[in-house]
């Protein structure tokens, strides 16, 4: 099967998250949004676009708050903005998710828009890689899809070396979605928790958080949890069925949003923290690190298809 064959039989769909706590923030992020769309739809195989629809989940949960009380989430007015900047646009859906995390509970949310789509691989895709959503990336993520890969990571610069050896990461990510629907979705192990460790509101309400030492800061391993369906995916099938690959080019023209030094101080925490997350997300699901190189599809472990 080539690959236009395959986006004809096989729809293929993108899941946006995005929120934007304060709302004087929130125009400048539907500008950029709207490039996102047109960056999103521009590549094409024989006279069809490569993504047949985006889905923005516009992370909305009031509870969640930052050190200091203000929000964490969205203030609301994202959602409003993005339907009137799309309307008429059946190609783009948006949602505002009110109740529940920005890791698990919404991209299950958005898994099941997508399957009402009639979505069959969906790529989750964080805004800060888009410029990596290029017609050669998205063909060798296509390609390794006809050849049997049931998840396909995109090994990004930051996290290119855990993406290699096994370790698929939602930063720009693509999922059969009947595979990730059979073995339950978005683990809610990874769910991002709303309270504080120790407290009685953690206990009773949030049984699946745990937290780990990092350095001087106690964080909770929440972020990394999409490895688990993979290794549920490799079980289930009793075969590699992870293809990572390195991304293929990048759009000149698209520049990554501004954000502050706090946000990207965080930012570059949560890439280094990755493998100490990852290890301890494994070990209280009773896997261990080595089990993800084992759900790699030997002739993608270099991130190139190399043929036997």
């Amino acid at each position: 099967m080539n690959i236009g064959d395959f986006i004809v039989r096989n729809p293929v769909g993108v899941l946006v998250r995005t929120y934007v706590p304060r709302a004087e923030d929130v125009g400048q992020n539907v500008r950029k949004l709207r490039d996102v769309i047109g960056h999103l739809f521009s590549p094409e195989v024989a006279g069809r676009r490569v993504i047949r629809s985006v889905d923005f989940l516009v992370w909305a949960d009031p509870r969640y708050r930052t050190h200091d009380g203000s929000s964490a989430s969205d203030c609301g007015e994202t959602a409003p903005l993005l339907e009137a900047a799309f309307r008429g646009d059946e190609s783009v859906g948006i949602h505002e998710i009110s109740r529940g995390d920005i890791y698990a509970t919404i991209l299950n949310d958005g898994l099941r828009f997508q399957i009402k789509r009639g979505i069959r691989y969906s790529i989750v895709l964080s805004p800060e890689v888009i410029h990596l959503a290029t017609l050669g990336t998205l063909e060798a993520m296509i390609e390794a899809a006809i050849r049997g890969a049931l998840v396909v990571p995109v090994a990004v610069r930051e996290i290119r070396e855990l993406v290699l050896a096994g370790f698929p990461c939602n930063t720009f990510r693509m999922w059969e979605v009947g595979s990730l629907w059979r073995v339950g979705g978005f683990d809610m192990r990874d769910a991002k928790p709303v309270y504080p460790p120790g407290t009685e509101e953690s206990r009773l309400y949030e049984p699946y958080a745990a937290f780990i030492r990092v350095g001087d800061k106690l964080v909770h391993d929440a972020g990394v949890g999409e490895v688990l369906p993979a290794c549920k995916i490799w079980c289930l099938e009793g075969r590699p069925t992870t293809a990572p690959i390195l991304p293929r080019g990048f759009y000149e023209g698209y520049t990554t949003e501004e954000i502050s030094p706090e946000r990207r101080e965080w930012n570059e925490f949560k890439f280094r923290s990755k493998k100490d997350r990852l290890r301890n997300m494994l070990q209280r699901s009773s896997y261990d690190l080595a089990v993800q190189l084992r759900a790699v599809m030997p002739e993608y472990l270099s991130g190139v298809y190399t043929p036997a």
